[in-house]
């Protein structure tokens, strides 16, 4: 009889131990899908560089007078203004991450003074721009962040004529 029950026991120490390995396979596959379906999700919510430009208000970036007011500085309302026309509340958001659409966009809607300017509150607001992390891997460009603008005047050779 005490054979037995230690059989038993060895049996159920064994089922015990395959249960808790394929418990943790689920787990770790689980986790694996969850994984990729949160990936798949954010890149399925990004248009591509055509639909960006299809689909960016640009008469209303253009007109708002939050966004006019930027301008000046980043405040609540021009950050407010960038979220609900470029940000997570609107269609186009991410597209911000490709820095030639971003460019398109502000010489399109943006008077010429002003598209730096405008480039910085984008940035200032919290927006994604290229060169942010967040813009890694979206578009070919989204690693090109904006150029500084420094630039170094080299001067030519001294030549006698």
């Amino acid at each position: 009889r005490e054979r037995e029950r230690e059989r038993l026991i060895g049996k159920m120490k064994m089922k015990m131990k395959t249960t808790s390995v394929l418990v943790l396979s689920c787990a770790l596959v689980c986790s694996s899908v969850g994984v990729a379906l949160a990936k798949n999700a954010t890149k399925a919510d990004v248009l591509t560089k055509e639909q960006c430009t299809e689909n960016v208000p640009y008469q209303e970036f253009a007109t708002d007078n939050r966004i006019i007011s930027c301008v000046r500085n980043a405040s609540e309302s021009c950050c407010e203004a960038m979220d609900e026309l470029l940000g997570e509340e609107s269609p186009v958001h991410y597209c911000t991450c490709s820095s030639g659409v971003l460019e398109d966009v502000l010489s399109e809607a943006v008077p010429m003074f002003a598209t730096d300017i405008i480039h910085e509150r984008i940035e200032e607001c919290g927006l994604p721009v290229a060169g942010d992390e967040r813009c890694d891997g979206i578009y070919d460009d989204s690693d090109q962040a904006k150029p500084t603008g420094d630039c170094v005047d080299e001067y030519p050779p001294d030549v006698d004529t």
